[in-house]
């Protein structure tokens, strides 16, 4: 394994297709703390800065193109900050638009913004096309939604957030390590200052911010999802604009159980499309507990003491309702 060094490219991504236009970091100035999984390129647009993970986008780079292009009329936009519901959400939408309870063949990754291009997108699904990205809306380029589209964004509490981002990545430790790795993720992930998708607060308050008056945009909470699924499924259909029934509604209900849907979608032979092979492969990993509340199992009671110090003064202002348990 190569030796870490502060924001210098290891040999390794010598190759990687953003390596020779964008900033490579491992490590937060402003925080003082080291990314705890592989490093981030900076992506700098004319519109915004936002760090991207090295894993994605080793061939194309979609940047450029989206500056350029408009959404077309009748496809939907999902906005979702890592680990707080994509798969799902994807799947919901999927579901009620096509009126029938099925896990779909498409995996979410097919319209997948930030890692693939955009006119690959257009090629490889058909409309209404069910775009998501796990970009907040700041970082898109103005242009790129229409007046009209609508959009789904989901918030999920940031503690079962780290801890799902936490075992997302839980192949990338030694063993023996997890520990020092649980310890290093909530550091990261609660006190660094990077604009990218591990700044989850940061994150959220993007969507607040630039969401929460839009009538075009239906924050959905994971929460609510567990807690209150038909009620949950109803709105989305309703600001979707598609016709349902109360069966339909309860049939979604019943699918998206979430050992149900892992075991429905690690069954299909997804169509992969020009996905890259590693981003679909083991399938079932997205889809792990599914509860609230795990983070109980993990949070030490100073590290819950040093979050809530962090959190509640963060959203003083906003109130945003977040359910922990």
């Amino acid at each position: 394994m190569e030796e870490r060094q502060k924001n210098i490219l290891p040999d390794s991504l010598k190759d990687h297709c953003l390596a020779n236009k964008y900033k490579y970091v491992n490590f937060d100035e402003g925080s003082g703390f080291w990314k705890p999984f592989g490093g981030d390129f900076v992506i700098s647009r004319p519109h915004a800065t936002f760090n991207m993970s090295t894993f994605f986008n080793s061939k194309v780079d979609p940047f450029e193109e989206l500056e350029t292009v408009t959404m077309e009329k009748g496809d939907f936009l999902l906005i979702a900050v890592m680990k707080t519901g994509t798969h799902l959400l994807y799947e919901i939408m999927r579901m009620l638009a096509n009126g029938k309870a099925a896990y779909v063949k498409d995996p979410k990754e097919l319209a997948w913004l930030e890692i693939q291009p955009y006119h690959t997108i257009l090629q490889n699904t058909s409309q209404p096309r069910f775009i998501n990205t796990h970009l907040v809306p700041s970082w898109l380029p103005p242009n790129f939604r229409r007046s009209d589209t609508k959009i789904v964004a989901t918030l999920r509490n940031p503690k079962d957030a780290f801890v799902s981002y936490f075992h997302h990545h839980k192949d990338d430790f030694k063993p023996g390590e997890q520990v020092k790795a649980w310890k290093d993720t909530f550091n990261w992930l609660l006190h660094c200052k990077e604009a990218g998708w591990s700044n989850y607060l940061a994150m959220y308050a993007d969507i607040w911010d630039n969401c929460k008056n839009d009538p075009n945009v239906l924050i959905v909470y994971y929460e609510h999802l567990v807690l209150k699924p038909e009620e949950s499924i109803r709105s989305i259909a309703k600001h979707m604009g598609v016709a349902y029934t109360s069966d339909l509604i309860q049939e979604v209900v019943a699918a998206c159980d979430v050992e149900k849907m892992r075991k429905g979608k690690v069954s299909l032979k997804l169509n992969s499309g020009k996905v890259e092979s590693e981003l679909i492969e083991n399938y079932g990993m997205f889809y792990r507990k599914g509860k609230i509340g795990d983070w109980k199992n993990w949070f030490s009671v100073a590290q819950n003491e040093e979050f809530h110090r962090v959190f509640d003064e963060w959203n003083k202002s906003r109130q945003i309702p977040f359910i922990f348990e």
